[in-house]
């Protein structure tokens, strides 16, 4: 049964809500929930962890505005299912986990805030090991160092590898390579129209990539200045918020937030492949299966954005090229399978990470 620990009665959470909060963690099969608030640093902080049966849950600590506290637990939990997914799909010894700050209109101390999330890292043990993630940086997890050693991707004068977007990009386009040869029996890029939806970290490092390989590119980020630099240096075309989905091109690469994919997008989308980066790319689940019965290939975005968790959890940069290379051989089994029994990828996907999960191996058989 799932515990949910450190509450506080300023959360604010009615009984119906409490009960709603356990039902999800429950469907998500999450193991446990910390959610602790401190007043004093304007710190909200929620982790979930999934599991625990393959090592410690790794995953990247989230720092953003929520519409409401049942959103923040929602990203969380999904989020840290797929951890677990992506860490026993890829072979890794973890389990998933994920750390949410539900981010107040301005930080007043950023250090305060940071060192006030590490009690609850602290007192897990181990349990959980956090990184950089949506809305933190290297000089946050920088900060958390001071106080524990259960955190990744810091600096390199503080012994870590730093932003992992590099290698989350990396593998994409492994990833990218494996959907247009299962598609088209090709992976050369020079004629592929590829639209990227948010050039952020990863999402830049995958234009740049895309770009040197003769791939068109589109983009659609709400950071002006992101995209004059992208124009200015990839040549690329713009697309507004509602032409992202509508626009005709091949691949879909959404690199931003979760939830794009969703009844109303997927009736809009015009392309062939999707593949990105972001985490919880389905609003829901179900949507996957849509996906598959209108001819759009999913690749499961808890393999193709594996890269960067791959060059957290090693010092090897030989280990780390043969993982991201082992994105797209995973990813052609997947799709493989896809065809043969008639089902989207992510259910073969999810099918086999449960399987490793459950016997307690680390095989990377689909």
């Amino acid at each position: 049964m799932i515990n949910i620990i450190d509450i506080h009665n300023n959360l604010n959470l009615n009984p119906k809500d409490k009960e709603d909060l356990l039902n999800l963690a429950n469907r998500h099969d999450i193991q446990e929930l910390h959610i602790t608030l401190n007043p004093e640093t304007q710190l909200q902080a929620i982790i979930a962890i999934h599991s625990t049966k393959l090592g410690p849950a790794f995953g990247g600590c989230r720092c953003i505005s929520y519409k409401s506290i049942h959103e923040a637990f929602f990203d969380a939990i999904r989020l840290a299912q797929g951890m677990s997914y992506k860490a026993a799909i890829m072979g890794l010894p973890y389990g998933g986990g994920k750390a949410v700050l539900i981010k107040p209109s301005f930080i007043t101390d950023r250090v305060a805030y940071f060192k006030s999330f590490v009690n609850i890292i602290e007192k897990l043990g181990g349990q959980y090991i956090t990184a950089v993630d949506v809305g933190t940086t290297v000089k946050d997890m920088d900060i958390i160092a001071t106080q524990t050693k259960y955190v990744s991707s810091t600096s390199s004068s503080k012994g870590g590898r730093g932003d992992p977007a590099l290698y989350t990009a990396r593998g994409v386009l492994k990833g990218m390579q494996a959907a247009i040869y299962h598609m088209f029996q090709q992976t050369d890029f020079s004629k592929m129209r590829v639209a990227i939806q948010g050039v952020g970290s990863v999402g830049y490092c995958l234009a740049k990539q895309l770009v040197k390989r003769g791939a068109e590119i589109y983009i659609c980020d709400v950071n002006q200045d992101i995209i004059k630099k992208c124009v200015r240096e990839f040549k690329c075309k713009v697309l507004s918020s509602k032409e992202i989905y509508t626009a005709e091109y091949d691949i879909y690469a959404p690199c931003a937030l979760g939830g794009t994919i969703n009844e109303r997008t997927i009736r809009q989308l015009r392309c062939s492949i999707i593949a990105g980066s972001a985490n919880n790319q389905l609003l829901e689940n179900r949507f996957a299966n849509l996906l598959h019965d209108k001819g759009i290939l999913y690749a499961p975005d808890y393999i193709i954005n594996s890269g960067g968790l791959v060059n957290l959890v090693s010092d090897n940069d030989n280990v780390i090229l043969e993982k991201i290379n082992y994105i797209y051989d995973l990813l052609q089994d997947v799709f493989k399978k896809s065809k043969l029994l008639n089902v989207s990828p992510a259910i073969i996907a999810d099918k086999t990470a449960k399987q490793i999960i459950s016997s307690d191996t680390h095989s990377e058989a689909v």
